[in-house]
């Protein structure tokens, strides 16, 4: 009787790790090396169970890491990925804050000079608004006594802009209307007794009356032209 072959048993690939397939590969090997004259029917199959029971046995099951709670393979890579991410470039920081505090020193000194100016030049005004104060009230004091009286005991104080100031604006209104008037008179005194003085029509224009006045006062005192002098009498010796 002839010798028959060896027979070839082909197992399913299962998804799993590496080592499993190797196992498998190994055992399936080990089947095939052995011709089947040398073993009977249950001892080829005793040895086809022996060796899928010893791949049971050396291959994990995937999930048997996440049930015992080891980490993963992954994780070491996650873990130093996530240690990378989270290093600061502290050099950079340190350059960006040093620049923003120098710019800010700056622009707080900038600021600073701004308002020491600004209070140097509000003391100035407060200085010369008291020495105008004093001097409207003085002016008050001697043109308007009774103005100033009502004033009370410190017009160039608190009360400067309330009290003192409108009544330094009356009089001065009521010295404009005057000046007004007196420019007035002397035009038509000056139309009437000189009318055809050419000096006086330019002073007429001008705006105070003190021109004209002084003008007028020299002319009337002047002799006129072609008569005696003023101040002599018919008959008296020249």
């Amino acid at each position: 009787m002839a010798k028959p072959g060896p027979i070839v048993i082909t197992l399913k690939k299962r998804l799993g790790p590496a080592r499993r397939l190797e196992d498998e590969d190994e055992a399936v090997s080990g089947i095939t090396a052995e011709p089947l004259g040398d073993l009977g029917s249950g001892g080829a199959l005793g040895v086809i169970s022996r060796s899928r029971s010893r791949s049971r046995k050396r291959s994990p099951s995937p999930l048997e890491p996440i049930r015992k709670g080891s980490s993963s393979p992954l994780e070491p890579l996650r873990t130093s990925a996530i240690a990378a991410s989270s290093v600061l470039n502290v050099a950079a920081l340190e350059d960006i804050f040093g620049r923003f505090h120098g710019q800010l020193d700056t622009w707080l000194q900038a600021e600073s000079g701004k308002l020491e100016r600004a209070e140097a030049r509000g003391d100035s005004a407060r200085g010369e608004l008291r020495q105008c104060a004093e001097q409207v009230c003085e002016f008050l004091r001697e043109h308007a006594p009774k103005a100033h009286a009502e004033l009370g005991s410190d017009p160039a104080g608190d009360g400067f802009a309330s009290r003192a100031l409108p009544k330094f604006l009356e009089a001065i209104d009521e010295d404009r209307r005057a000046l007004q008037e007196a420019s007035a008179a002397l035009a038509a005194f000056a139309d009437r007794k000189f009318p055809k003085s050419e000096e006086l029509a330019g002073l007429k224009e001008d705006v105070s009356p003190l021109p004209l006045l002084k003008a007028l006062l020299r002319m009337l005192a002047s002799p006129p032209k072609g008569g005696p002098p003023r101040g002599r009498q018919n008959g008296d010796d020249p």
